[in-house]
């Protein structure tokens, strides 16, 4: 599938969508309208800053971090672990923003980019030829 080939392929579309799709989602919920939501406010600023932001920093640097490095990008069953995490987190805030799983869920995906990053990003990984730091 050739959305899997790389992270801008899935993140930058998905990060776009998203902010598109929260936006009246926001409203509709800022508007009075019954939602599983219970604070429009919070729910708007968590959303932009644990699901937009992160969809976007993990396109850039999972298509950047191969150019920088020479290594390969990141597998596409990684890349779509990665991308289900993400999706994950963003459901589970919609349908209980309140429940410690759906908190826990959405944290998790930072740390886990991070991994990865910091993994695909190593000196001790990449090859003789390649330049670091870019």
């Amino acid at each position: 599938m050739i959305l899997l080939t790389g992270a801008y392929r899935l993140f930058f579309p998905a990060a776009a969508l998203f902010a598109g799709v929260s936006i009246p989602l926001w409203l509709i919920a800022h508007a009075g309208a019954e939602t599983p939501v219970t604070d429009a406010y919070l729910w708007h600023q968590h959303e932009m800053l644990w699901g937009y932001l992160p969809a976007a920093l993990a396109g850039f640097l999972f298509t950047a971090i191969p150019n920088w490095t020479g290594r390969p990008a990141l597998s596409p069953m990684a890349l779509l672990a990665l991308f289900v995490l993400w999706l994950a987190g963003r459901a589970a805030m919609f349908a209980a923003s309140d429940a410690l799983a759906a908190q826990i869920l959405t944290a998790s995906f930072l740390p886990v980019a991070a991994t990865l990053a910091l993994r695909e990003s190593s000196p001790q990984a990449t090859n003789a030829t390649s330049s670091w730091p870019p």
